[in-house]
């Protein structure tokens, strides 16, 4: 949600400020959940990013609500933007997962 409201406030179409703060939110959320939960964070980073990508584009381009085919053409252009970035949260995603699984086993035993 900060990453959009900046990404709205820097007057910007979405991409790296958008990506950055979902990346740091994929870090935060990752590591502050239970471990025996981490898994559900794993899906969440791109579509956090495709849900404030169309929010903070349609906000920044108000020319796309005249047609629905310019919305859905610039819609796939604010999400690609931020393609990097999703792919990074979610494999940082993964890998904080898999990391706090093997230590949660390695401590059980």
């Amino acid at each position: 949600m900060i990453g959009a409201v900046a990404t709205v406030a820097s007057h910007r179409e979405p991409g790296q400020a958008l990506g950055a703060f979902v990346i740091a939110g994929t870090l935060a959320a990752a590591t502050i959940v239970r471990a025996r939960s981490a898994y559900a964070i794993i899906p969440v980073p791109a579509l956090a990013y495709a849900v404030a990508a169309g929010v903070a584009g349609s906000v920044h381009d108000r020319a796309a609500d005249t047609a629905l085919t310019a919305l859905a053409v610039n819609a796939a252009q604010w999400i690609a933007g931020g393609f990097v970035a999703m792919i990074l949260a979610t494999a940082l995603a993964v890998l904080i997962t898999l990391a706090r699984w093997m230590l949660r086993l390695r401590t059980a035993r």
